[in-house]
């Protein structure tokens, strides 16, 4: 038998249940709890944002997963990501779409230019 809060979809030829187990649960029937994102959350994702606990059988030394909201980025969606904002004054007549070149300058090395966007 699963547990109340997983999925089972079939049974084995051991007639055991199959279960799929929610997030934060692992185990046959889904009753153990996995608390690696209850953690100290300075550890884990920051700003609240969903935290989910990597496969114990991957071959990775992460122990988590963070899916950040817009705005952020990192490991632990700890980064503010970079936006730029464009005003126009109000004289300004603007066609439907704009196409931006963006040129990145890092130290002394040289200058990376990114691909036409074009923005509607």
């Amino acid at each position: 038998m699963c547990s109340y809060d997983s999925i089972r979809i079939s049974v084995s030829a051991y007639n055991r249940s199959v279960c799929v187990c929610p997030i934060n649960k692992f185990g046959d029937r889904c009753l153990l709890i996995d608390t690696m994102c209850e953690m100290d959350k300075n550890l884990t994702c920051q700003h609240d944002e969903q935290c989910i606990p990597s496969d114990e059988y991957m071959i990775s030394n992460q122990k988590f997963v963070c899916i950040c909201p817009k705005g952020y980025i990192g490991d632990r969606c700890e980064i503010v990501d970079n936006k730029i904002i464009l005003l126009f004054g109000k004289s300004i007549i603007l066609s439907q779409s704009i196409h931006i070149h963006f040129i990145e300058v890092i130290n002394i090395d040289i200058p990376m230019r990114t691909p036409l966007s074009t923005y509607k």
